[in-house]
């Protein structure tokens, strides 16, 4: 799902000089003059659903009701549960080369407590709160969302491109026939930055974090209490371009 809002708010400045001019299109061969130059942004922006949701998930050796809940039992529920209940391949659950590292040094310590973090890539926000919602069966230690994507991530920043770069013409095209003029050759375009903008929204993510007794809570970085995901909500990401545009004016 996704769609794209043009935004419509104009930047347009004519150039003083024929010296500035000069510095914003480097050896013209035909010159313009000065007062026939319209120059503008050009924007767009794009919603998109995620089809990749990365989540980060701790697991922390234990011990309850004298009961010690080695890594290696809480490993292997965990991974249980996402390749079955969670319907998630074990190759979308990666662990940090550093805590393997850690564990083989804690190994040779004694009463040494293990724990290990991964990162797993869901395709739904489905799948995100049956985990949440399984957090305190799986003894898990902590969990949060980290970020949000798009398999097609780099096609949709293609077309968000070429949207603003075709908005930008718009613009020039229906402001100058106000004054019954048109835009001309195209002068110049420079991206305003080099990079696509994502807003992933990730400033919403939940967490949720296990005290001592294994007790989960849920809350967020504003330190306010909040549920789990819920599988109502609609999660978009939405990617903004801008480029700024020079047209010749001509009658």
């Amino acid at each position: 799902m996704k769609k794209i809002l043009l935004a419509c708010v104009l930047f347009t400045s004519i150039a003083s000089s024929s010296t500035a001019f000069a510095q914003a299109i480097p050896n013209p061969t035909v010159p313009v003059s000065p007062d026939r130059i319209i120059s503008l942004t050009g924007t767009a922006e794009m919603e998109i659903v995620p089809d990749e949701i990365y989540v980060r998930v701790t697991l922390r050796e234990f011990t309850k009701d004298k009961k010690k809940y080695s890594i290696e039992e809480l490993e292997k529920t965990f991974l249980n549960f996402i390749e079955t209940a969670a319907a998630t391949p074990r190759a979308n659950v990666k662990m940090d080369n550093t805590d393997a590292q850690i564990i083989a040094m804690k190994r040779k310590e004694k009463d040494a407590v293990i724990d290990k973090t991964y990162e797993v890539k869901f395709k739904n926000n489905t799948q995100v709160v049956l985990l949440f919602s399984a957090a305190d069966s799986l003894n898990l230690s902590y969990v949060n969302i980290t970020r949000y994507s798009h398999s097609k991530i780099e096609e949709y920043k293609r077309e968000v491109r070429i949207a603003a770069v075709k908005n930008g013409k718009e613009k020039a095209t229906y402001l100058l026939a106000a004054l019954d003029q048109k835009p001309g050759k195209i002068l110049s375009v420079t991206e305003k930055s080099p990079y696509v903008r994502i807003d992933d929204g990730i400033d919403d993510y939940r967490t949720f974090r296990g005290n001592t007794a294994n007790t989960y809570y849920s809350e967020q970085l504003s330190g306010s209490y909040q549920s789990p995901p819920s599988t109502a909500l609609v999660k978009t990401i939405k990617l903004t371009f801008e480029v700024e545009m020079m047209f010749e004016i001509i009658n």
